[in-house]
């Protein structure tokens, strides 16, 4: 795979500049931490091998494990096989000790990486080291390309959806790579659980991951689901008639009012700027329209019998019918399901109880 990584730190969408007197100073004095960070860290180990019984050489250590930790750390854009530039984001426990399987976590709709803070910082203090991404067209990952295009929207007119999934892997891939990973845990809520949910059929799967787990996952249209459920083993015969009028009703204001109301209400908590809420909802209607024809249950056919799966249903799911969740734990006789008493952003409102089911305490 061809790398293309700038790294970027906080809230900066560029970097220092690579050329030039002040980058040559700023790398000697990289340099300089870096050398006495690695001193400061052989100082640690020496004074723990001398004061073994001392509670001076715990101080020590741990002040060794957090040096190492923060410097295996990650956060910046890889370019993937399919030309996009995506934020990631790799995390480490500040402790070297008892390290446990990495999880990959995958956000939905009109998200964020930032949607499993709460629950990465868990997973972080159980010992898991935790990798994160932006979607493109969500996140970083869109504030980059609309810098790059110039705040045009043209990048975002059409988002298949198998694009997505390819990313995925790349970065999956990558990060195995750079941290000497093995196979993950991968975590996807909402949309993110539909990705890996393909994913997880690919030939490959078993070398990238050993559990999935999906949270109220994208499953298939809701508007099939619900036709289906009005006219039984005879909506096949109308689905055909209904597709092109979805089309029509796809690019209506409708459905972009109803994002932007959900921006709204997000814009309560992190202020959103006008010209970003009309770019992330250019790109959620482009999303929903190259998920059109996917249907997670033809692939968990295909999936290994070696894969451990696990599905999250959020009983007061005001976007995924409880009994649509339920038609993914039929299809998975022997997955784990975990029953959460929240709306469909379970991930922010239960993190304690997830932690604790993707960790396996």
């Amino acid at each position: 795979m061809r790398e293309d990584i700038q790294l970027k730190f906080d809230q900066k969408i560029y970097g220092p500049k690579t050329h030039g007197p002040k980058a040559h100073q700023s790398t000697l004095t990289h340099l300089k931490q870096n050398l006495m960070g690695s001193l400061q860290c052989l100082f640690a180990f020496l004074v723990t091998a001398i004061l073994s019984l001392s509670s001076t050489s715990v101080v020590a250590a741990k002040d060794c494990d957090q040096y190492l930790s923060a410097r295996k750390n990650f956060s910046g854009f890889v370019r993937t096989t399919t030309g996009r530039d995506l934020y990631l984001k790799v995390e480490h426990p500040t402790q070297s000790q008892n390290i446990k399987q990495p999880v990959f976590l995958l956000h939905g709709l009109l998200d964020a990486s930032t949607r499993f803070d709460e629950l990465a910082a868990k997973l972080l203090k159980k010992g898991h080291p935790v990798i994160r991404a932006d979607i493109y067209g969500f996140g970083k990952s869109l504030i980059q390309e609309l810098k790059r295009n110039q705040g045009s929207h043209d990048f975002l007119k059409s988002l298949p959806f198998e694009l997505n999934v390819t990313d995925v892997k790349d970065l999956i891939i990558w990060s195995q790579k750079k941290f000497n990973f093995g196979p993950l845990k991968v975590v996807g809520h909402s949309m993110g659980g539909g990705i890996l949910g393909v994913l997880a059929s690919d030939p490959q799967a078993h070398e990238l991951f050993s559990h999935l787990t999906m949270i109220t996952p994208y499953i298939y249209r809701l508007d099939r689901y619900h036709l289906e459920k009005i006219y039984g083993p005879w909506a096949k015969y109308y689905l055909p008639l209904l597709d092109p009028a979805m089309d029509v009703l796809m690019m209506n204001a409708a459905m972009e009012k109803r994002f932007k109301e959900h921006l709204d209400d997000l814009s309560h908590e992190t202020p959103i700027s006008e010209s970003l809420k009309e770019a992330l909802v250019t790109s959620a209607i482009a999303t929903v329209k190259g998920l059109r024809d996917l249907n997670l249950l033809r692939f968990t056919r295909s999936y290994s019998s070696d894969l451990h799966v696990d599905v999250v249903i959020s009983l007061n799911d005001e976007l995924i019918p409880v009994q649509m969740q339920n038609l993914l734990t039929e299809a998975l006789p022997k997955a784990r399901v975990l029953k959460l008493n929240t709306t469909h952003m379970a991930p922010s409102e239960a993190p304690d109880e997830l932690a604790i089911f993707v960790s396996g305490d």
